[in-house]
């Protein structure tokens, strides 16, 4: 049996995938700092974008959906082998798994955007002076995510619990973080 792994992603997707991130970032940088030129907004979302965009997809870093895919293709043919299942029977458990669904399309993009908002609102809480953050967390909330919570208010420099500086925490994460004068 042979894996294809779709590995012309940047082509096909890249141009779309950044504007998303520079659009995401430059919402949240105007939300964050009303006064910030949406000259300076776009300046920094666009670089933002040009670094960051597809980091889902590299096999390094805490979010690696790559690495996600690839974990899941071994557990998924291992377990096929353990169990005696035909190549037929893999190959509709590897269609059928999220690692290759449409849902999934939906966590990348989720993930990809919340990254370039959280990013967007840092840079314009550090631009527009303010000190201190708080992790506020959206509906039920993860471990995770109330642990970052948890943390109360703390210098913007710091990291939360989780070891990152603003949300997401992981994927599909919906918080938020609020910047303030400390």
């Amino acid at each position: 049996m042979t894996i294809t792994v779709y590995d012309n992603w940047w082509v096909d997707y890249g141009d779309d995938a950044q504007d998303a991130l520079i659009e995401a970032f430059e919402q949240a940088a105007v939300i964050v700092d009303p006064t910030m030129p949406q000259v300076e907004a776009h300046r920094l979302a666009a670089s933002f974008a040009k670094i960051h965009a597809g980091e889902l997809l590299k096999l390094d870093g805490s979010f690696s959906m790559a690495a996600v895919t690839q974990n899941r293709v071994k557990s998924l043919v291992a377990q096929a082998i353990a169990n005696g299942d035909s190549l037929k029977a893999l190959q509709k458990n590897l269609r059928d798994d999220i690692v290759f669904s449409k849902d999934r399309a939906i966590l990348t993009a989720r993930t990809e955007t919340a990254i370039a908002h959280g990013q967007g609102s840092h840079e314009a809480a550090i631009n527009s002076g303010r000190n201190m953050k708080r992790w506020i967390t959206q509906g039920g909330g993860c471990d995770i995510c109330e642990e970052n919570a948890g943390d109360g208010d703390i210098d913007i420099g710091d990291s939360f619990s989780s070891g990152d500086d603003t949300i997401p925490a992981h994927p599909n994460c919906e918080c938020n973080v609020r910047y303030f004068h400390g």
